[in-house]
Order: C-alpha cells, then structure tokens, then sequence
C-alpha cells in the first residue's frame, strides 16, 4: 500500500520504449517538486500496463487506457501534453499504390491502442474497408512486419514514427495521417491521491519553467502541459 509520501509511477510503454531515462529524470523532478518518493512500474507490453493500471498511483495513459482508468477505477485527471495524438498508416516502400488499394487488406496493429482505433477510423471516413487485425505486442513489431512483407500495411502512432531515425525508417513509407487533433495522453493520478490534483498540477507548470527538466522535456517531445478536467470520449470513434 502506498502512503502519502510516495508514489508509482506508471508509464505508457509507447512512450518509455523512445527514451525511459528521460522519463525517469522528469518524474524524479516532479516527485522532489511535490515532495514524494517516486517509484517506477515497469511495463514493456501494452497488455502488462493495462494490467498493472490500478496499482499506480500516478499514471500516464493513452486516451484510450486513460479512458479505462477514470471509468473503472476513478483515476482523476491532472494534465496533458500540448499535442494530440494521432496515428499513421505505413507500408513497405516497394508496395504501389495509394491508400485506397490496401482496402480490405489485413492491418498489422497493436490490438486495443488508440493508433489501431484512429487507424480503422481513418479508413472508414475515407469509405474503405478495414481489414482483419494482424495483432502484434508493440510498435516495433508492426513495423518489423511491414518491412518485411508479412504484413500489407500497419497503424503506428505518429510520434513514434516521427522520432524515429532514419535508419529504423528504411523499406517504409507513409500512406495516411489521421487528423482528428482533439485526443493526447493524460497524466492522472490513482483516487487515493486525488487530493493532491491542483498541487501536482501547479508542479508541472513550475518544471517547464526549469532550465534542465525543459531540456528533458524537449527530449520527450513535451514542450508544456494544459489541465485536463475530464477524459476525452473516444467511444464515437469506429474501429475495426
């Protein structure tokens, strides 16, 4: 059981698989800001985060997982990134055609993460026809089996694909963004904690104005915060 004092911390995989020791130097700010020991649950796959979410007593979650969170085990919301996420359909580099020519064709996805559902919803809105899911562990994994040919074209989330280099890019190529720019992941914290949102709230908007965690930040991609209220309903998406 937690005390007051301390905190774990949970992490999307999307986003500690990039840089997870930046992401460790910015929570230890935040946790000396706030004075708590901070703690870290370790989650590589997307189906041990989902599991381990009720443990944590801070927790950063894609719209989706933050979803589940608030909804099953009252997580309240503290902030979110000053960008939204989004998603990218990427195919292997000798594949012709547009999108219109992978219609019906099988999509390599992480099955139940918001890329996978912003990706068939894509499709959709442009009338194509999703496909069955060719369902990997992680990002990584679709673009290994879109590269090699195993799979026809795949969903990553967009940042992930833009803070790859150009080397992990290689043998693929972009076929569609979505646009949506309403969803981000959200920072929230677990409900035995809830009394400390304004507090956590207020830290945050003091480490962007650090030197030395403003350079951590940029190194995740995070140039600031807004507050979040409530979670983002992503239930009118249709996915695959």
């Amino acid at each position: 059981m937690e005390s007051e004092r301390s905190l774990s911390v949970l992490i999307c995989p999307h986003d500690t698989v990039r840089n997870m020791t930046a992401w460790m130097d910015l929570i230890a700010a935040f946790g000396q800001l706030v004075g708590v020991d901070v703690g870290f649950i370790y989650a590589h796959e997307f189906s041990e985060f989902r599991r381990r979410i009720p443990d944590a007593g801070l927790l950063y979650a894609s719209p989706s997982d933050a979803l589940l969170a608030a909804r099953e085990f009252g997580f309240v919301p503290v902030a979110a990134p000053d960008h939204y996420d989004e998603a990218v359909l990427v195919t292997a580099l000798e594949r012709e055609g547009g999108l219109e020519a992978f219609s019906g064709e099988a999509l390599a996805a992480v099955p139940g993460q918001f890329p996978t559902l912003l990706a068939c919803n894509l499709l959709r809105q442009k009338g194509l026809q999703p496909g069955p899911l060719q369902a990997h562990e992680t990002y990584n994994d679709v673009l290994d089996a879109v590269r090699s040919g195993k799979a026809a074209y795949g969903a990553l989330y967009r940042d992930f694909f833009a803070h790859l280099n150009e080397l992990s890019r290689e043998g693929v190529r972009v076929l569609a963004e979505s646009e949506e720019r309403r969803f981000s992941h959200v920072l929230m914290l677990h409900p035995d904690h809830a009394g400390m949102r304004e507090f956590a709230w207020q830290a945050l908007q003091k480490l962007g104005a650090q030197p030395e965690v403003s350079e951590i930040m940029a190194a995740l991609g995070l140039s600031g915060w807004r507050p979040v209220a409530e979670v983002e309903y992503t239930g009118e998406l249709e996915g695959c």
